[in-house]
């Protein structure tokens, strides 16, 4: 998302002459537009068309997509030649409009962006409004986890993990030990 901002930034030569949109325009137009058309003519910033702000950013979506793609093939073959058959989509930059499109006519597979609020009830829909609701796709790790039963999910790095059981095992072979003393001792 950084990267296509910044490239919105840089001067393009337009009948009206130089242009250069400022960083919080360029945010701006990429918030509300996305990836533009190709054949819009006037997007509403300072006369630049469609095929010119395209021209900004498409080699920062080349290298997204270049990326996705050497991903994919490195998991196709650590997996045996097992491919991918669809992409999802989630956190911020999955709010861009036209991504999706994009990345699947780049990719040449099933590209999706998930309504994560899909499954919630309409009464805590509700909950969330405002900046929540527009940053849903960058929730959907938070939600998932939520969500599900929370068995496999221990996100502490390993050398916290054997720590905290060391300490479990120690508090509970001490636990053991204090009963057996004290048992002995009322007995």
């Amino acid at each position: 998302g950084i990267d296509i901002t910044k490239g919105m930034t840089t001067a393009m030569v337009t009948p009206k002459g130089q242009v250069s949109l400022k960083e919080e325009e360029a945010e701006a137009v990429k918030r509300s537009l996305g990836i533009p058309k190709a054949d819009a003519s006037d997007v509403g910033t300072k006369g630049l068309s469609g095929m010119q702000l395209l021209s900004l950013i498409r080699g920062s979506l080349e290298r997204l997509a270049a990326e996705v793609g050497r991903s994919m093939t490195f998991y196709g073959e650590s997996t045996g030649g097992t491919g991918i058959a669809e992409l999802i989509l989630v956190g911020g930059g999955a709010h861009l409009n036209g991504l999706t499109e994009w990345l699947s006519d780049r990719l040449r597979i099933r590209v999706t962006a998930p309504d994560p609020m899909g499954s919630i009830p309409q009464a805590s829909r509700a909950l969330i409004q405002g900046a929540a609701a527009a940053m849903r796709l960058s929730l959907v790790p938070s939600l998932g986890a939520a969500m599900a039963d929370g068995s496999g999910i221990n996100l502490l790095p390993l050398e916290l993990r054997l720590a905290a059981i060391r300490r479990v095992k120690r508090a509970a072979l001490t636990g053991i030990v204090t009963a057996v003393v004290l048992g002995t001792i009322l007995v």
